[in-house]
């Protein structure tokens, strides 16, 4: 496979894995195991026609797979899915695309967190008490102070994710899922090439 191919191929895993509903799809799949696109359907709130659309682009792009069937309703047969094991997903890689790739991705990345922001504002507006919230920052350094940075805020927030108390049934914690993203901005060298 030669590189362009490739670097397609991962920016279209990467399109597929930071949607947000999929990745809402792979939080509950690997906290609960195996369901139908229905049970996915009423646990994340959605329909079950997007939910099965987001659960096939997940299975194009190696994240899930079926798990079996079991009957359902009506002597009809249900299709359950999981989500893979981290050891089972090829390692998902776009860190160092190239300019033309790298646009392609920021774009990407203004339109997911367009996203995430009609997605949170509806949540919110069924239920105020939710908590949501967007920051998005601007800044310059060098790319090893960008890595240390990365590394920092992952360590930062594990660490504070390892000491939160345990969920209690109706203490009303939120499930959620927290993107961290790094890429360069637009500049007159992303024209020349």
């Amino acid at each position: 496979m030669d590189d362009e191919t490739e670097a397609e191929i991962g920016e279209m895993r990467a399109k597929v894995y930071l949607h947000p509903l999929r990745q809402k799809i792979l939080n509950v799949l690997s906290e609960k195991g195996h369901l139908t696109q229905t049970e996915l359907a009423k646990v994340i709130d959605a329909t079950p026609g997007s939910t099965r659309h987001h659960l096939m682009r997940l299975k194009e792009a190696g994240f899930v797979k079926p798990a079996g069937t079991r009957p359902g309703p009506h002597h009809s047969v249900e299709k359950l899915f999981r989500a893979l094991e981290p050891d089972e997903v090829e390692e998902l890689e776009v860190g160092n695309a190239g300019a033309s790739q790298g646009s392609s991705m920021r774009r990407f990345m203004f339109d997911e967190l367009r996203e995430v922001e009609r997605i949170g504002t509806r949540i919110l507006e069924r239920n105020p008490d939710r908590y949501c919230n967007f920051v998005t920052l601007e800044f310059a350094a060098l790319p090893d102070a960008l890595r240390a940075l990365n590394e920092r805020l992952r360590a930062t927030v594990s660490e504070f994710v390892r000491n939160l108390p345990a969920p209690g049934p109706g203490d009303g914690t939120e499930s959620i899922c927290l993107h961290l993203g790094f890429y360069p901005q637009h500049s007159a060298h992303d024209e020349e090439e």
